[in-house]
């Protein structure tokens, strides 16, 4: 038999957070049904001092009502359960279709990326072979200058 020592129910009136909450008004009314039947257990109405039959159908039928409420209560909890497990959900969804649409960017992105990165490769091969051909241009150049000055020298030999 739970008396008023209970810790859970026990704890004096119940203050609700949120008056408007339907939850709230369920944990008062359930909390008035119990001060009901704490009341109705100190009843002794029999004629040796003891609980009449009225007194325990009072009893009977405020637990009947405490049971309701509490059926009441659950029903109560189990559709904010699922109306936050819905919003999750879509909290979730929305999540999910972000991160699906960041992944398709970075995508485009990363392919982007290595487009330029095969760029800089093609560009650098080719100032590469340009820098060659320009040596390979000044190495003639001056081979042939070389060679013009001792053809230079020769014939002006040959004169003198």
């Amino acid at each position: 038999m739970l008396g008023l020592s209970h810790p859970a129910l026990a704890q004096g009136p119940y203050r609700p957070a949120r008056p408007d909450s339907v939850l709230n008004v369920l944990i008062g009314q359930r909390f008035r049904l119990y001060r009901d039947w704490s009341a109705n257990q100190q009843e002794r109405n029999a004629l040796f001092g003891g609980q009449s039959k009225n007194d325990l159908r009072r009893i009977i039928t405020t637990l009947e009502r405490i049971l309701a409420k509490d059926n009441e209560i659950l029903a109560e909890l189990n559709r904010l359960k699922e109306q936050e497990t819905t919003e999750l959900r879509r909290k979730n969804s929305d999540i999910v279709q972000r991160s699906n649409s960041y992944l398709v960017e970075t995508s485009g992105t990363n392919e982007q990326m290595q487009r330029m990165e095969a760029l800089v490769k093609r560009e650098r091969e080719r100032a590469k072979t340009a820098e060659a051909e320009r040596e390979r241009t000044v190495q003639i150049a001056v081979a042939a200058g070389l060679g013009l000055l001792a053809l230079g020298w020769f014939v002006g030999r040959r004169r003198y």
